[in-house]
C-alpha cells in the first residue's frame, strides 16, 4: 500500500480494510493532526492525495471537541529547489503546492513555516513548507487525468537537471 493509499484508507469512514482494523485494535488513532511528507523528491507531487479526501471522513473522528468544525491536518512538505534566495523559493513552492492540490488560490500567507533545511549542493538547495490543509481542497471533487497532467509536468519542470557548463 502507497502513501497515497494509506491516507485514504485512514480517513475514508466506509474502508473497512484489515490493516484498518488492526491499527484501531492496536489502540492507535485514525486521527492524525500532522502529516510529515519527508522524501524532498517528490512530496510535493503526493499532495493530490488531499484533494477531496474529508469527503468521506467519519465526523466522530474529525470533528473538533463540542463543535461543529473538522480539524485538517497540518501538512509539512520537504522538496529541493535551485533557488538560493529564499523569497524566490518560497514563490516556487507556494506555486508548486497550490498546482498540486489543484487549488490556485493557494498563497504566501497560508505558509505557516519555510525555512531552509540544509544546502545540498551549491546548486540545490532543501525546504521544508508547512502549512494547513485547505478546506476547499480537503472537500473538492477530484478529476484525476487533471491530477496526473500536473504530475506529468512536475517530472518534467523545475527539478530537472541542469546542465553542467
Amino acid at each position: 500500500m502507497d502513501a497515497r493509499e494509506f491516507v485514504r484508507m485512514l480517513v475514508d469512514k466506509e474502508d473497512q480494510r484489515k490493516a484498518k482494523l488492526e491499527i484501531v485494535q492496536k489502540g492507535f488513532p485514525l486521527r492524525f493532526d500532522h502529516c510529515f511528507m519527508n522524501l524532498p523528491v517528490d512530496a510535493v507531487e503526493f499532495l493530490d492525495a488531499f484533494i477531496g479526501l474529508f469527503n468521506k471522513a467519519d465526523p466522530a473522528i474529525w470533528l473538533r471537541e463540542n463543535d461543529k468544525e473538522i480539524v485538517l491536518p497540518t501538512i509539512h512538505v520537504y522538496g529541493f529547489s535551485f533557488e538560493q534566495d529564499k523569497s524566490k523559493a518560497l514563490d516556487w513552492f507556494v506555486e508548486r503546492i497550490g498546482k498540486a492540490m489543484d487549488y490556485p488560490e493557494f498563497k504566501k500567507e497560508d505558509i505557516i513555516s519555510f525555512h531552509n533545511i540544509r544546502d545540498v549542493s551549491p546548486q540545490s538547495h532543501m525546504y521544508s513548507t508547512s502549512f494547513k490543509l485547505p478546506e476547499k481542497v480537503a472537500f473538492a471533487k477530484s478529476n484525476k487525468t487533471e491530477i496526473e497532467d500536473l504530475n506529468k509536468e512536475f517530472d518534467t519542470g523545475h527539478q530537472a537537471k541542469k546542465p553542467k557548463v
